[in-house]
């Protein structure tokens, strides 16, 4: 590694930006914020007599003893055009010295030993701005004085020479560096700069470190790794070289933390290292290594082509793991937040800063100051944040392939694809937990990591308040910050669960009972098995282990237990079949309605329960006893656990777990004739389940007892009281059917009613109408019949009469009666 400035790179090599690169960005008119910053950087390095360095570049060189420059571009193109204007400029002598770059800068065959292989135009341009000649006329002279006129704007010179050929205002790389001559003039003012050539030459007022490839036997594909052709530079390369800058920072401010993460990177590299503070290393690792990581990841997905996002993916890791460590910083050890306080309104910022197709958009500013707080904290723990995940540039795993609760290599998608995903808290919960392990036990003891990362799927999968807010988000990072340690077998006895918020703590209970009864195998076998079996259930196994076999830790040698716990999990197991859950609902839904009323109260709806979803699914049904504090039962009391009815279709003697479709069927026609006819009409009409003609229930399967006379109108007082509409959607604000009379009107559908035909259901528009189905035309039927009230139907003639209280049996005859 050689610490050399413009002029001596040039004395010994002749630097060529190959094909490969992209073109010059840092003259872009859109890039004016970035170019500013720069230029004022540069000037600034002026102010002092004592060199600067602009960090590291690097590059391969060939034969020809061309340096083919992979990274370090943007910086050494705007050097070349700040030299050729500051050679123009005239010193206190009024002498210019293009002469003196023009001679370090032309090679032996006349042309100019910085140049552009992207474009044979770049070539061209800069072959035709070192020698300032054209047809044996010299342009030195001309330019001098147009560099020392402030009222003169050196591009539209340029663009107006004879030399400079039409075609070149295509090329982004020219145009580029003449937006950045115009934008140079006007930061380096020649009445304020005419020894500034001869500081460049001869002080070396501004340098940087080289590093050469070839001698770490790098591949030229690392070309292609390093920048992803025809792109902007990416704000992930801005933030780079700002968060370089931190190291040298942190250095003077807070050296006793400095020094101890750089003895810990000198350690870990050996007593060969070649790094020679906390920059060195970070910037070749982001270079290198690191990269590697991305670059390897990201071909292996289903996005890849020919534009990489490499860089958005890194911009998206360390903006998700300042989020974590800012998280854990600021509670500092508490372990709940109010929705309204700042730090919640703060991560939401933070979180939602991110769009898919201009990635993470997290201001620099901001995440400079994650980087900063807590004495440079996160800074230097990033450094362990890239390692976890680096085997050497390849991604790093340490769970067995047979461990399918958590998958790193998904998780490491999550993290550095995040800007094309919604908030996700639960998988960012889960992926903070495993890296707050890692930090902390960099190198695991296996099976350790698999308990851990065990718990913590299983917890988070099943607190279901994690994924509602940002609070309640921070809350779960902060639990299970509290709850991580290096054996969460022995451990975890240790921690006061009463201190936690948002975590569900019965399933942690689930989990400690779960670890317990496991020091028995033939326990730990049945376990493992009802976990992957019951994959629909997440790791919740409180219903079969504790509500139907009362299992307690007393039990950790009853073998009858064992027995009776693998039964009912095989039972259950019959049913939900996978994680997708239950493959036959109807036959399920209908055998629940045989046993009783369970359903769930939802959004002013009442659910019949799905599969998918948090909320009204029958995860969730199983999940917890629904009892007057229940959440979906708010208005009075439940007279007994809605999962009882549930238990009684599995131990009914009629239920078969070879064959489960069948028995639920079979236990479904068994029904009692007694029930409310509302549950008959659900279990004998396979049409209603199944939306046969008429699009009567949708996805959520809600039911709503639509009374007016109630002090909750939707909320059933009876059971079949007035109608019962059937919704689509959410809302009854939509097409919606009713439950009796779309159930009479399959009964009738296909039978005739003399001139009359058959019937047509007409489902209502609004909640202020009522559904119904008619005999005669759309425009002017003969009768109108819809639902009533105890199981009563309502006729309404053509002629404005009503008929009133026809029984739900004389329907039909009552129909066949009408005359037209």
């Amino acid at each position: 590694m050689e610490k050399l400035s413009f002029k001596t790179l040039n004395d010994c090599y002749a630097v060529v930006i190959p094909m490969l690169q992209r073109d010059y960005a840092y003259g872009r008119i859109d890039e004016s914020e970035k170019r500013d910053s720069f230029l004022s950087n540069l000037r600034s390095y002026f102010m002092t007599s004592d060199p600067h360095e602009l960090d590291f570049i690097y590059g391969s060189v060939d034969s020809n003893n061309n340096l083919k420059l992979l990274d370090g571009q943007q910086r050494i193109t705007t050097l070349f055009l700040l030299h050729w204007y500051l050679a123009l400029v005239k010193d206190q002598n009024n002498t210019c010295h293009f002469s003196e770059f023009k001679e370090m800068m032309m090679q032996p065959n006349g042309e100019s030993k910085f140049s552009y292989k992207t474009r044979f135009s770049s070539t061209d341009f800069c072959n035709a701005i070192v020698k300032l000649e054209f047809k044996g006329v010299n342009y030195e002279e001309k330019y001098c004085d147009a560099v020392n006129d402030n009222s003169i704007k050196l591009s539209e010179v340029i663009r107006h020479e004879k030399w400079f050929l039409p075609h070149w205002n295509y090329d982004p790389t020219i145009d580029s560096m003449l937006n950045m001559l115009d934008s140079i003039k006007k930061f380096f003012v020649p009445e304020e700069c005419g020894d500034y050539y001869c500081r460049l030459i001869n002080d070396g007022q501004i340098v940087f470190n080289f590093l050469n490839l070839d001698e770490f036997h790098l591949a030229d594909e690392l070309y292609i790794k390093m920048n992803s052709r025809g792109r902007a530079l990416t704000r992930f390369e801005n933030l780079k070289s700002k968060i370089l800058k931190l190291y040298d920072d942190a250095s003077k401010e807070v050296p006793k933390e400095y020094n101890k993460k750089f003895s810990e990177i000198q350690t870990a590299q050996g007593n060969h290292s070649a790094f020679k503070s906390l920059r060195d290393y970070v910037s070749y690792m982001l270079d290198t290594k690191w990269t590697d990581v991305f670059w390897n990841e990201w071909l292996n997905t289903a996005e890849y082509d020919e534009v990489p996002n490499v860089d958005d993916m890194m911009l998206s890791f360390i903006t998700i793991m300042g989020i974590f460590d800012h998280i854990i910083y600021k509670l500092d050890g508490k372990l709940s937040l109010a929705r309204k306080d700042e730090l919640t309104r703060e991560i939401n910022s933070l979180m939602s800063a991110k769009d898919k197709n201009k990635g993470v958009t997290v201001r620099y500013d901001k995440l400079i100051e994650l980087l900063k707080e807590n004495n440079y904290a996160f800074l230097f723990k990033i450094i362990d944040y890239f390692n976890i995940f680096n085997d050497d540039g390849k991604l790093k795993t340490y769970l067995p392939a047979s461990f399918t609760f958590f998958s790193e290599k998904e998780t490491f998608y999550s993290i550095t694809n995040d800007y094309k995903f919604g908030m996700e808290y639960e998988k960012k919960a889960k992926a903070f937990a495993y890296i707050d392990y890692l930090s902390n036990n960099p190198s695991p003891n296996p099976d350790h990591l698999e308990a851990w990362m065990h718990f913590v799927c299983n917890v988070c999968s099943n607190s279901y308040n994690l994924a509602n807010y940002t609070d309640t988000f921070c809350t779960s990072i902060a639990g299970l910050h509290y709850l991580c340690c290096e054996d969460i077998v022995s451990e975890i006895a240790q921690k006061d669960l009463s201190v936690l918020a948002t975590l569900d703590i019965p399933q942690i209970e689930e989990e400690i009972l779960k670890m317990k009864l496991s020091s028995n195998p033939s326990w730990g076998n049945a376990i493992d098995n009802a976990e992957k079996d019951l994959s629909y259930f997440e790791g919740r196994l409180r219903y079969p282990l504790i509500e139907c076999c009362g299992v307690d830790e007393n039990d950790i040698a009853d073998i009858l237990k064992i027995a009776l716990f693998i039964d009912y999990v095989e039972k259950i197991a019959s049913i939900f079949i996978n994680a997708s859950g239950c493959p036959f609902e109807s036959e399920l839904i209908r055998a629940m309605l045989s046993k009783g009323d369970y359903l769930m109260y939802f959004n002013s709806n009442n659910t019949l329960l799905k599969n998918a979803d948090r909320d009204n699914s029958w995860r969730r049904f199983l999940k917890e006893k629904a009892s007057d504090n229940n959440a979906y039962h708010p208005y009075g009391m439940v007279s007994c656990d809605l999962r009882d009815y549930f238990r009684a279709v599995i131990d009914d003697p009629l239920f078969d777990k070879s064959n489960a479709k069948s028995s639920l069927l079979a236990i479904a026609q068994a029904r009692d004739s007694s029930i409310p006819m509302w549950r008959k009409l659900i279990i004998d009409c396979a049409d209603i389940l199944n939306n046969t003609e008429v699009n009567a229930l949708g996805k959520d399967r809600f039911l709503r007892w639509n009374n007016e006379t109630t002090q909750y109108p939707h909320k059933k007082d009876r059971e079949d009281n007035y109608e019962i509409d059937l919704i689509p959607g959410s809302a009854i604000t939509g097409y919606h059917a009713e439950l009796f009379s779309l159930c009479k009107y399959y009964e009738l559908k296909g039978k005739t009613f003399g001139a009359l035909g058959s019937v047509i259901y007409q489902r209502a528009k609004t909640n202020i109408e009522q559904p119904y189905f008619y005999l005669g035309n759309e425009d002017e039927p003969i009768v109108k019949v819809m639902y009533q009230d105890d199981c009563c139907f309502r006729f309404l003639m053509a002629d404005g009469t009503e008929e009133c209280n026809i029984a739900f049996d004389d329907v039909e005859a009552r129909l066949l009666a009408i005359n037209p």
